[in-house]
């Protein structure tokens, strides 16, 4: 069996990068300009954020904006299995985000879980006698994290999804988990033929921009619109709506260059 292709680094693909984002070119360009409309409010809530809620509401948009980038980036050298990894990125962030507009308190589960994840990790590191030079550290640590009495716990993305107002998105969430881990779905990208393996494969997927953009899309709107009661960002949220009327409309026929996406 041969390999088909030279991955995603070899000059080639360049022409197939230009093809890729002409071919596309209306979605790419809503893409670029709902990224510069959430960039636009983060730098608008940025500068009210004070509470520990909108610190934190703040950090998870610019994680989510810059998730966003990443599949663009990756949809336009046509990464399928990364590009969907990465759009999962944007997902649970947005559940994360939402949770928290809904509940001032689901900062302290925040912390609650990156302190159980830090235990687990220092644990680990505390029975593994190759790091012997930092047991003292750790155990330290240990001893002191369980003197502070910090609440301990673990976040669960489905409920997040659900306490945000977005568990119709976790569906995707879940689909798009095949392609984030070595699952039987995600290495079947690498291999050509059904059932039968014939050949292996690596090189651009002109399918890439409909499976991780087209999905990541309402999921930067959705991270806005629940922003909006929080920040009173009024302005932008008015604007998004307008803009995600084009993005609602994609791919009816007729109705997908009618304009609306170039003058954001």
């Amino acid at each position: 069996m041969n390999l088909r292709g030279e991955g995603f680094l070899n000059p080639a693909v360049n022409d197939w990068i230009r093809d890729n984002k002409e071919k596309n070119r209306a979605l790419f360009d809503h893409a670029a300009q709902l990224r510069n409309l959430a960039l636009e409010l983060a730098q608008e809530i940025s500068r009210v954020a004070t509470s520990d809620q909108k610190v934190t509401l703040t950090a998870l948009l610019l994680r989510a904006i810059s998730s966003f980038e990443g599949v663009i980036l990756l949809s336009e050298r046509g990464m399928f299995v990364e590009a969907r990894t990465i759009a999962r990125n944007v997902f649970e962030t947005a559940f994360y985000l939402g949770a928290l507009a809904e509940d001032p308190a689901f900062v302290k589960r925040l912390v609650a879980d990156n302190a159980k994840h830090r235990k687990a990790l220092a644990n680990e590191l505390l029975n593994d006698k190759a790091h012997a030079d930092v047991l003292t550290m750790l155990q330290h640590f240990l001893d002191g994290l369980d003197a502070s009495d910090q609440e301990l716990g673990k976040i669960v993305s489905e409920q997040a999804a659900r306490q945000s107002g977005m568990a119709s998105l976790y569906s995707f969430f879940r689909d798009l988990s095949g392609d984030a881990h070595p699952t039987v779905q995600s290495l079947g990208r690498y291999t050509v033929g059904t059932p039968d393996v014939i050949g292996f494969r690596l090189h651009p997927d002109d399918e890439c921009v409909h499976q991780a953009l087209a999905h990541s899309i309402p999921v930067l709107y959705a991270c806005i619109m629940v922003l909006q009661p929080v920040f009173n960002a009024e302005t932008i949220y008015l604007r998004v709506t307008d803009h995600f009327r084009w993005f609602a409309s994609y791919g009816r026929e007729g109705e997908q260059d009618d304009g609306r996406v170039n003058d954001f």
